[in-house]
């Protein structure tokens, strides 16, 4: 009825599960003259479907395993905690405080579905327990629905976020719930869908991932310059009498791609159709980069 306090306590095997706090609860460390500070400590502490109706406190605890499936944990704090081992599938937690909790680094995965390295765009900074708890192997439909869970608590952990203005964070956690949807795609074998996933991740990050527009752009400028200069594409009077040199072709490529068209250069009657592709690929990524700058500013 009255507020909770717990601060400095060790839990072992507690269950507050479909325990209802009607006032605010506090479980965070506890100061004392002596020590400091003393953490309050949870192994397997079970909260599934706890309800914390005015909010509460776990600022700083320690947690060896524990569980907030179902639980209402709006406007709880979690600054400072170490969320590895922490569930919170199908957790009410759009206004609770995560942005300064800290979480699991992300486990390797499939080579397969995995983006270069210089393209990747999941922070391994973010990653929650019921992802790494996915299966590896055993029923189709038991990974699938794993993979629906950890997609769902992304989301719901991004609302918090995005509530709190950690719009940074907020995206990281957009991208691994579109990870997890398009890995799901990929076990229901639903592999249209995957692959546009798979081509947003690389060309846009989900639209959280500016630099990636870049990159992909600078790759296309690149392929079309060394298709230009391959089958001598390329005039300076369109009839094919100049043979163009790599930087010339180059040049002519950025040109193309950014819709300039300063008409130094030209492409050959039988390739003009090559350089009206590149024109209107860059036309699309020019726009595609506004759109996802755009909407990283308006946040």
């Amino acid at each position: 009825e009255k507020e909770a306090h717990f601060e400095g306590c060790h839990f072992r095997q507690a269950a507050f599960n479909n325990v209802r706090f009607k006032d605010r609860a506090f479980f965070s460390v506890l100061r004392t003259r002596k020590d400091g500070h003393r953490a309050t400590r949870f192994e397997r502490a079970d909260f599934s479907e706890a309800y914390f109706e005015k909010g509460g406190s776990f600022d700083g605890c320690l947690f060896w395993e524990a569980d907030f499936g179902d639980a209402s944990i709006q406007y709880v704090s979690f600054d400072g905690v170490d969320l590895d081992n922490v569930r919170f599938a199908g957790a009410q937690m759009e206004f609770a405080y995560l942005a300064d909790a800290r979480w699991s680094a992300l486990p390797g995965r499939s080579r397969l579905r995995r983006l270069p390295h210089y393209l990747s765009v999941s922070d391994e900074r973010y990653v929650i327990r019921e992802e790494l708890d996915i299966p590896t192997s055993g029923d189709v439909e038991d990974r699938i629905e794993a993979y629906r869970a950890a997609e769902g608590t992304y989301r719901r952990i991004k609302h918090s976020l995005t509530n709190e203005g950690a719009y940074g964070m907020a995206g990281e956690f957009y991208i691994h719930e579109m990870r997890m949807k398009r890995d799901r795609y990929w076990h229901q074998r639903r592999y249209l869908k995957w692959l546009g996933f798979w081509i947003s991740a690389l060309m846009t990050g989900y639209g959280e991932k500016g630099r990636n527009v870049i990159m992909t752009a600078l790759a296309i400028v690149a392929f079309y310059a060394i298709a230009y200069h391959a089958l001598g594409a390329i005039s300076q009077d369109g009839g094919g009498t100049h043979c163009p040199t790599l930087s010339e072709c180059v040049y002519f490529s950025l040109v193309t791609f950014t819709t300039l068209g300063y008409g130094d250069y030209a492409p050959i009657a039988r390739y003009q159709l090559l350089a009206v592709s590149e024109a209107f690929i860059g036309a699309f990524m020019i726009a595609l980069f506004v759109l996802v700058f755009g909407r990283k500013v308006m946040r």
